[in-house]
């Protein structure tokens, strides 16, 4: 009767097994040609004591390395000579066959355990090395098709971020008391609210607030499409249609500026779908709205932002988030725990990066 206690057990059996088969061949070994020389070559207890237990080690290091990865990464090798769960038949059957060999001479048992000593610390050195260069940012690729990409617009997509903090710290240090220096800086800390929420932040219950917001408002529904779309924006939106990932945008700026901005600078063909801030509509449930609507795997979603705040609207919602380093750097966004990238065009080539391993590692659920 097959159960997942059984398969463990036989796994464990399988391991002891091996570790006696190959002390088994040892003693053999010491007996028969320990302290021999065989065709010119001198064979000491300790050469024949390393090769052994080289390939006892290895044996055992091939097996770890297919459970560890699973429980650490989630997903198995497989493809090639490093695939998980065929290499032991093929290990008992080099064995069966200098054993068979042995008729001939004891050295033939040798020879099987050297090559499967090899052979298993081979596999494992590769299942180390392509493990770590696929660790860190973008180890998420690997363990699961990505489904959708959601783009913040203000910084991310559309190049509006220094004429929005131009704008806010010209109508701070206009109505507050405040330098212009601290008027940017807390203008900034705060991005990636919507405009009414950073200044009530910022100032919290000042008389100035609305004269401020509706001021804000106005100049930006005005001039903001006149700010233009990052070209690397469009190349990556060509790129991820290209590997039918479904692109959605969304932002705190209102809904109606948003639809007016995607039609005028021409990318709504590009986009699935795309939301803007209403009341009672604002970032966090224009995520939930995006994942529910479309029925997408959260665990298959990247979000992309260029604000520290934006991590706040995903951190329960098992999306993985990347910064994109514009009004923030590395360090800013490594401090809250996330990761970032230099641009969207660093993004495509992390996409092109990993895509050759995704034959190499298969996702386990």
């Amino acid at each position: 009767m097959e159960s997942s206690w059984g398969d463990f057990f036989d796994a464990v059996l399988d391991r002891y097994a091996d570790g006696l088969i190959f002390l088994g061949i040892l003693y053999y070994l010491l007996g028969e040609i320990g302290n021999k020389e065989i065709l010119g070559i001198y064979l000491s207890p300790l050469a024949i004591c390393v090769i052994v237990v080289s390939a006892i080690l290895g044996n055992f290091m091939v097996s770890y390395t297919s459970a560890k990865s699973v429980v650490n990464f989630g997903y198995r090798y497989r493809g090639g000579w490093i695939a998980a769960g065929r290499g032991r038949d093929i290990r008992l059957f080099q064995l069966f066959i200098g054993g068979m060999m042995t008729y001939f001479h004891p050295i033939f048992a040798l020879l099987a355990v050297l090559i499967i000593a090899v052979q298993t610390n081979a596999i494992v050195l590769r299942r180390t090395f392509l493990s770590w260069n696929c660790s860190g940012e973008g180890e998420f690729l690997i363990k699961g098709k990505i489904e959708a990409i959601i783009f913040d617009l203000d910084g991310t997509v559309a190049n509006t971020m220094p004429f929005l903090t131009e704008l806010a710290v010209k109508l701070i240090t206009e109505n507050y008391d405040i330098s212009r220096d601290a008027a940017q800086r807390r203008y900034l800390e705060n991005t990636g609210m919507d405009f009414a929420s950073q200044i009530e932040v910022i100032f919290p219950g000042h008389p100035s607030n609305r004269k401020v917001v509706n001021r804000f408002e106005s100049i930006k529904e005005k001039d903001i499409l006149a700010h233009s779309v990052f070209p690397e924006a469009v190349s990556a939106f060509k790129y991820f249609n290209s590997k039918k990932i479904r692109i959605f945008i969304y932002s705190s700026t209102r809904q109606e500026i948003v639809e007016r901005y995607i039609k005028a600078h021409e990318i709504e063909d590009f986009l699935k779908g795309f939301f803007g801030y209403r009341a009672g509509f604002g970032k966090g449930e224009q995520i939930d709205f995006i994942i529910q609507n479309y029925n997408l795997d959260p665990r298959k979603v990247i979000f992309l932002g260029d604000s520290l705040k934006d991590v706040d609207y995903i951190r329960d919602k098992k999306i993985e988030f990347i910064g994109i380093e514009r009004i923030f750097g590395r360090k800013d966004f490594h401090k809250i725990g996330a990761s970032s990238l230099g641009s969207l065009t660093d993004l495509v080539r992390l996409f092109d990066k990993y895509e050759k391993y995704l034959n190499i590692f298969e996702k386990v659920s």
